[in-house]
């Protein structure tokens, strides 16, 4: 998967995909590229947010992969990494780079509790099989912080278990939505990466939300 994001802190190849820059007003970037976010109409979200709560139960999630980890009050803080992190809040994407063991999970959750940025956590597995999964996780995790979030693609995937809705259709619904997450600084996370690299859907879902 070619991007033009910033290097990999540490090492040369990348296994580990972290998050987009914070939604704000419209501005240029570091490296010129234009953002724009949009509000959600708050009666239309609310009413979306309990149709796609109604639903929801119709597709079984596992919880623990958009919970992010606890961390305990002592966590030794790694000024140096949060120094190259907070110089980089506005790149769209970040990638967390080492071998396993060196605590890339426990940094990026260490530096955002520290920040001010909102957290959408998915933890992949070899259980991220397709894009239609993926996108579910992906809205799960954002409704996960405020249940109003993506609630026109939530709805869709809920209403189409007995028929699955094709991933164009789902996809193309999560980008008309991205606007709505509003002007409060976020980041999605999708920890450990590397496990769905073989899967080229997921792969060029990442790419279209990036784009």
């Amino acid at each position: 998967m070619q991007t033009s994001a910033l290097g990999p802190i540490d090492t040369p190849r990348f296994e580990f995909l972290s998050y987009p820059p914070p939604p704000g007003e419209r501005r240029v970037g570091m490296e010129g590229m234009e953002e724009l976010a949009v509000s959600v109409e708050p009666e239309s979200g609310d009413r979306l947010a309990d149709e796609a709560a109604r639903l929801r139960s119709r597709f079984p999630l596992r919880p623990a992969k958009i919970q992010g980890p606890f961390l305990p009050e002592d966590t030794l803080r790694r000024d140096r990494l949060f120094r190259r992190l907070e110089s980089n809040e506005g790149r769209r994407l970040l990638y967390i780079v080492a071998e396993a063991g060196f605590g890339k999970t426990t940094l990026i959750a260490d530096f955002l509790r520290h920040s001010q940025i909102r957290t959408f956590w998915y933890r992949l597995d070899e259980d991220d099989t397709d894009g239609l999964v993926f996108l579910r996780y992906v809205v799960a995790s954002c409704q996960a912080v405020d249940p109003r979030l993506l609630a026109r693609t939530a709805a869709l995937l809920a209403e189409s278990t007995l028929e699955p809705a094709s991933v164009e259709a789902v996809s193309q619904t999560l980008l008309g939505e991205l606007g709505t997450l509003g002007d409060v600084p976020s980041a999605l996370v999708l920890d450990d990466f590397h496990m769905v690299e073989s899967v080229p859907a997921i792969g060029a879902l990442v790419e279209r939300v990036l784009d």
